[in-house]
């Protein structure tokens, strides 16, 4: 909790003893209460909803999936990419997957995976990634089970 806090709580508690010393106000006591309860919900509210977030493996609401999408797709060798996902492993550290399908006169897999990694480390600060790279030239999205999501589009 923070020190302003704190000794807000602190001053909560004076004023409460003191109204009930020197003024017979007994009903100081649960108003200061109240307010301290209200106080420490908000304070643990950050905490609570980052660890909901967590637990349902949501995309962290700064990430923007669909500029993401865009800026993968604009990497040369990417034809398009599917099946793109972001979540929260822990506090601080992200994660993302997703099928990263080249176009067809790319050949040069690895420098596609080290821009795509770098990428989404530099501008989202994602730093465990799992990307598979597709070749256009095969079926794979016809057998592949994946999540298109609401933000994919055929490029």
């Amino acid at each position: 909790m923070e020190t302003g806090r704190k000794a807000s709580i602190y001053a909560g508690a004076v004023v409460a003893s003191l109204a009930i010393l020197f003024g017979g106000y007994a009903i100081a006591d649960p108003i200061i209460s109240a307010v301290v309860g209200v106080l420490i919900l908000f304070s643990s509210w950050i905490l609570i909803r980052d660890a909901v977030d967590i637990l349902l493996e949501g995309t962290p609401s700064h990430v923007d999936i669909v500029n993401l999408q865009k800026q993968l797709n604009e990497i040369p060798g990417v034809g398009s990419v599917h099946d793109l996902h972001v979540w929260t492993l822990t506090s601080g550290v992200l994660a993302m997957s997703c099928h990263v399908v080249m176009t067809a006169d790319s050949f040069n897999y690895g420098s596609v995976l080290t821009s795509v990694k770098a990428l989404v480390h530099e501008e989202f600060k994602i730093d465990h990634t799992t990307v598979q790279i597709e070749d256009v030239n095969e079926p794979i999205m016809d057998s592949c089970d994946c999540n298109l999501g609401a933000w994919h589009s055929a490029r």
